[in-house]
């Protein structure tokens, strides 16, 4: 009886294995069964792409002291002279310690005067196989472009000449706004550990922090999500949709899948106050930043 008591829970535990095993194939990638298991080979598509528009775009920031996330948007050569400009939008507490005032004196004038220092942060590039396998990483300096620590963004700017070959997309401002029920994909360096992609709902567009407006998903993120990017699907494209920022939490535990994004459209409209539209038109990086630097000079 003890033996055959044994073989019937041996059963029982294969036989869980194997239900819990097969369960992908019976799903359709957004976060609840489908009603008719897709075909392999749509499937297999499915996957490839979510890994090329969403993982791979996806990198780890560090600072000298902190590790986040962040997104690969822009990576051109669109001044046609052979530099190829990449830049990478993450949160601004990301690299919040790589910038500071520092006073300095000024012998002309005779007083001290508050000058901006920024150091160089690191990106790290992730490399894949073709089955979606981890091949290594590649590590750049990045200096900081633009930042803002109201909005909690940042903009980085690889200073290497290379093309980062997957950029993500960012939900066009024409199209329908992401509401409450959507399925959303968040992907970021949790833990300071390679891209992790995680799945949940949009579950509020209108909560208030700070007097901005945060949209909250259901995808859980931890620490080192910060900085990464949430997506949402149309057409069979996955466009980004916002910044993962904050994580709700209760007498100082965390909730994660109460997290919140900085939404699209506060990204969108940063990026245009910013002068940094050649996210959006056919400028070209450098004459988004020429006219920022006359911008500046207007207002001294």
């Amino acid at each position: 009886m003890p033996r055959r008591e044994s073989r019937m829970k041996a059963i029982l535990i294969v036989a869980s294995v194997l239900w819990i095993g097969s369960f992908p194939l019976f799903w359709d990638g957004a976060c609840h069964a489908a009603t008719d298991p897709p075909a392999p080979q749509e499937q297999l598509r499915d996957v490839e792409e979510k890994h090329l528009q969403m993982l791979s775009p996806t990198v780890r920031v560090k600072t000298s002291s902190a590790s986040g996330s962040g997104t690969v948007f822009f990576s051109e050569d669109r001044e046609k002279d052979g530099t190829i400009e990449t830049f990478i939008l993450t949160n601004h507490h990301v690299v919040d310690d790589a910038i500071s005032i520092r006073k300095q004196w000024n012998n002309l004038l005779q007083r001290y005067r508050d000058v901006e220092v920024l150091d160089q942060v690191i990106v790290e590039v992730f490399r894949y196989t073709p089955d979606g396998r981890g091949n290594g990483r590649v590590q750049y300096n990045a200096d900081i472009a633009a930042y803002d620590p109201v909005e909690d963004l940042a903009l980085l700017q690889l200073a290497a000449n290379v093309r980062i070959k997957h950029t993500a997309k960012m939900l066009p401002a024409t199209a329908p706004t992401p509401r409450m029920f959507d399925v959303v994909h968040a992907i970021g360096c949790s833990l300071s550990h390679p891209p992790v992609p995680t799945c949940g709902q949009i579950t509020s567009v209108s909560v208030m922090i700070d007097r901005r407006v945060y949209w909250m998903t259901s995808a859980p993120i931890v620490f080192g999500n910060s900085g990464g990017a949430a997506f949402v699907e149309r057409g069979g494209t996955y466009y980004f949709i916002g910044v993962p920022a904050r994580i709700a939490s209760t007498r100082g535990n965390v909730v994660p899948h109460m997290s919140y994004i900085v939404p699209v459209t506060r990204v969108r409209a940063w990026l245009a106050e910013q002068r940094l539209t050649f996210f959006f038109d056919e400028k070209t990086p450098a004459e988004c930043f020429r006219e920022r630097d006359r911008l500046r000079e207007s207002r001294k």
